[in-house]
C-alpha cells in the first residue's frame, strides 16, 4: 500500500508489483500509484497508473510499464487493442533515447525526434541489421505507412520499404 496526499492510497500487487520493485519502486520513474489495479478494456489484462507512465499485465505477455512520449505514442495508437497490442518489455533507456516493445511492434523516442512506431517483422529486422537507432539510418522519424503492397518507415537518415516481399532501404 502506497500513500500521499497527492495520489491518495493505492496497493500495488502481484507481478505488477513485482515489475514495479525491479524497476526502483516509488524512488524510480513511475513515483508513486495513481490509480488501482484494473482490467484491461478487452478483458485480456490489467493495468495500474503511476506518476510517471502506466504498468500492463497478462498472463502471457507479464507485467511491464510504459511512459513519457512512449506511452502517448501507445495511447494514440489504441492502446493493447490498436495495432501495437500489448507491452512485452518496461521501457528501456538506450544511449540517447528509449524504446518499447509491443506484441505488433516496437516505439522508439529520442530527445530529437517524437516518439515513433517502428513495425515488427522484415523493417525492423532490416534496421537491426543496419545497427538499430545507433547505424546509419538513425532514429525512425514517422509511422509505417502503408503503400501498396506493402509499407515503408521514415527513419533520420533514410527509408526502409517492405513492398511485395521485397525489403529494400534508401
Amino acid at each position: 500500500m502506497f500513500f500521499s496526499p497527492k495520489t491518495g492510497a493505492h496497493a500495488v500487487g502481484g507481478a505488477i508489483a513485482g515489475e514495479y520493485e525491479r524497476v526502483g519502486g516509488p524512488a524510480s520513474v513511475l513515483g508513486l500509484p495513481t490509480s488501482d489495479e484494473t482490467a484491461t478494456p478487452d478483458h485480456k489484462g490489467r493495468y495500474q497508473q503511476f506518476q510517471g507512465g502506466t504498468m500492463y499485465w497478462t498472463p502471457a505477455t507479464g507485467a511491464h510499464y510504459v511512459g513519457g512520449a512512449i506511452l502517448a505514442k501507445y495511447a494514440s495508437a489504441g492502446y493493447e487493442r490498436g495495432r501495437l497490442g500489448y507491452p512485452l518489455t518496461s521501457e528501456t533507456k538506450l544511449a540517447s533515447g528509449a524504446f518499447n516493445q509491443f506484441t505488433g511492434g516496437y516505439v522508439y523516442w529520442s530527445p530529437r525526434t517524437a516518439a515513433t512506431i517502428v513495425p515488427a517483422g522484415p523493417i525492423f529486422a532490416e534496421w537491426g541489421r543496419l545497427g538499430y537507432e545507433s547505424g546509419r539510418l538513425g532514429y525512425p522519424v514517422l509511422d509505417p505507412l502503408p503503400v501498396p503492397g506493402g509499407t515503408i518507415s521514415r527513419f533520420e537518415h533514410g527509408t526502409i520499404s517492405a513492398v511485395n516481399g521485397t525489403t529494400r532501404v534508401q
